[in-house]
C-alpha cells in the first residue's frame, strides 16, 4: 500500500504537463521473479522512456536484467529509484560487477524538508536553543549543539514526536494500574487520533492515511 503513495504523488505532478502520460507497471510483491519480470515486459510494450521504480535490495537485480534484455536500459531511457534501495543492493546480488554498470546513471528520489515553511520554522526556533533547554535530554550535549543548523530529518523526528504527543493526548489520561482492557482500549483511541491528525508540522502538512496510517502522500512535499 505505500507504494501507492509514490504513484499518486508521481500522478498528481503529472497531470499538470500535458505533454506527460503516466502509466502504471502491474503491481508485484517483493521475491515474485514472475511478477517482476512480467512488470517489465508490460511496461516495455508501452513505449515509456522514463521509469520510477519503488522496491527492495533483493529485487533489483531481477528487474534490471530484465529491463537490459528488452533494450530499456539505452541513452534513451531515465531510471529513477525511490529511496527503497540501498548500496547493499549491488553487493548482495549474483553478479555484483555487471549489476552495478547497468546502473550507472540511475537517480535516486529522496523527500526532504528542509525547503518547508515548517522547517524554516524550526530552524529560527534551533539557533535560539541551548542544552540548558533540553533538560530531559537522552544523551549529553556539547555546548556548540545548536550553534549549526538542525539536521535535515530533523523535522521528521519533531513531527512523528509531536504527532504521537497529540494522539495520546486525544486518548485522554492513561492512568496508572489500568486493566489489560483498558490499556487496549486507550491504544486503539490513540491510533485513531493518529488517523484523524491534519496540522502544519516541521516537514509540512501532517496526515495520515485511514488504512495503514502511513505519512499521507498528498502532504509529502
Amino acid at each position: 500500500p505505500w507504494a501507492a503513495g509514490y504513484v499518486e504523488v508521481v500522478s498528481r505532478t503529472a497531470a499538470e504537463s500535458a505533454t506527460v502520460t503516466i502509466v502504471q507497471a502491474p503491481v508485484f510483491a517483493s521475491g515474485d521473479t514472475y511478477g517482476i519480470r512480467n512488470a517489465v515486459e508490460r511496461v516495455s510494450m508501452t513505449g515509456a522512456n522514463v521509469f520510477i521504480i519503488v522496491l527492495f535490495d533483493d529485487d533489483l537485480e531481477v528487474l534490471i536484467n530484465e529491463a537490459y534484455a528488452r533494450g530499456l536500459l539505452t541513452a534513451d531511457h531515465v531510471w529513477l529509484s525511490a529511496d527503497t534501495l540501498s548500496v547493499s543492493s549491488i553487493s548482495r546480488a549474483a553478479d555484483p560487477p555487471t549489476l552495478a554498470s547497468r546502473l550507472d546513471g540511475f537517480l535516486m528520489l529522496r523527500t526532504g524538508s528542509t525547503l518547508s515553511d515548517g522547517f524554516r520554522r524550526l530552524s529560527a526556533v534551533w539557533g535560539t536553543l541551548s542544552p540548558a533547554d533540553c533538560s530531559e535530554a537522552l544523551v549529553e550535549l556539547t555546548p556548540s549543539f545548536f550553534d549549526s543548523p538542525p539536521p535535515t530529518d530533523a523535522g521528521y523526528v519533531y513531527d512523528a514526536v509531536a504527532a504521537l504527543a497529540l494522539a495520546i493526548d486525544r486518548a485522554e489520561d492513561w492512568p496508572e494500574g489500568a486493566s489489560l482492557q483498558e490499556v487496549s482500549r486507550r491504544a486503539n483511541r490513540t491510533l485513531s487520533g493518529l488517523a484523524a491528525l491534519d496540522f502544519d508540522g516541521a516537514s509540512g502538512r501532517i496526515r495520515f492515511t485511514q488504512d495503514t496510517l502511513d505519512r499521507h502522500p498528498a502532504s509529502i512535499q
